[in-house]
């Protein structure tokens, strides 16, 4: 995310709770469902990635060393 680079990610709550909505999720027990993902995102216009890797960008700034200092 941080690199403007859309995330596909398995579906597991750890990923969930990291990535929120900002990435496609798959089951890690199905092979095709990740095959599926990456057809959808190499589907997808320039200008819907572009908002999709700016929208996570965004979120990402959560967990930038900025904004967790304080709680370390």
């Amino acid at each position: 995310m941080r690199c403007n680079t859309p995330v596909i990610a398995s579906d597991i709550p750890v990923h969930r709770e990291v990535y929120g909505e900002n990435a496609i999720y798959f089951n890690p027990y199905a092979v095709n469902e990740l095959a599926t993902a990456i057809e959808s995102l190499a589907a997808i216009s320039a200008e819907k990635k572009s908002k999709i890797t700016d929208a996570a960008r965004i979120f990402s700034m959560r967990y930038a060393e900025e904004s967790i200092r304080k709680e370390w």
